[in-house]
């Protein structure tokens, strides 16, 4: 028996092997990208890179599921790797304790999933990643709300062309989230990672924008284009 018997056979070989050799990057490891990682590390992608530069903070374990109460005060990428190896220490696992800009220097990738919390640092994505033919999954929260869409290039428009955007000061509000709508979009991002990678693109979210309202029970699909 191994960590993949409950859903390899969801799969065939030629799909699992794709993931298990995909490269996938993570942008931010706090609440979204808490749960992102170790779902991709559960199912066996099998590397993956990941940047953030902030320190575990008592707030966010109401949501960020890889740190314990042992980890306030560590820088978050080396809390996350250490408990990303337990979880499975068959990957290979690249932790980053940085912000990820415009200058930064990112490895060639399969696709990049979008964890961060803040327009002006998900802009950056479209130059490192997006016009060099790399997809973003996109997913973002705010109290009970969530949506996510994958960016395919040659399919769908960037990130600034999508959502319109200039930059923002949502980096220094401070945000109320409820934390099981953090594990539903990072959910859906995995699953849409897991679609690309497979090579099951018609089953995509492409040029289309998945709303979901916890407090309502909604989740609603608006067309993009």
């Amino acid at each position: 028996m191994n960590i993949y018997d409950r859903h390899i056979s969801l799969f065939s070989k030629e799909e699992f092997e794709l993931i298990r050799n995909a490269k996938i990057a993570v942008a931010g490891s706090g609440g979204l990208g808490s749960t992102v990682l170790q779902l991709l590390a559960r199912i066996g992608f099998g590397t993956i890179y990941f940047w953030d530069c902030a320190l575990v903070d008592l707030p966010d374990l109401n949501r960020q599921l890889l740190y314990k109460t042992n980890d306030l005060g560590k820088k978050k990428t080396e809390a996350a790797l250490n408990e990303l190896k337990l979880i499975n220490p068959n990957l290979n696992l690249i932790g980053f304790a940085e912000k990820l800009e415009k200058s930064s220097i990112v490895p060639e990738v399969d696709l990049v999933i979008d964890c961060l919390d803040n327009f002006d640092s998900r802009l950056s994505l479209d130059y490192l990643f997006f016009e060099r033919g790399v997809p973003i999954i996109h997913g973002s929260v705010f109290m009970e709300m969530g949506q996510v869409t994958t960016l395919l290039p040659g399919k769908t428009p960037n990130y600034q062309d999508t959502f319109g955007v200039e930059g923002d000061q949502e980096e220094n509000e401070i945000k109320s989230v409820f934390p099981p709508i953090v594990t539903i979009v990072a959910s859906m991002q995995v699953s849409e990672a897991t679609k690309y990678i497979s090579n099951r693109h018609d089953l995509l979210l492409l040029n289309k924008l998945m709303i979901i309202n916890l407090k309502k029970n909604q989740f609603e699909l608006f067309p993009l284009t």
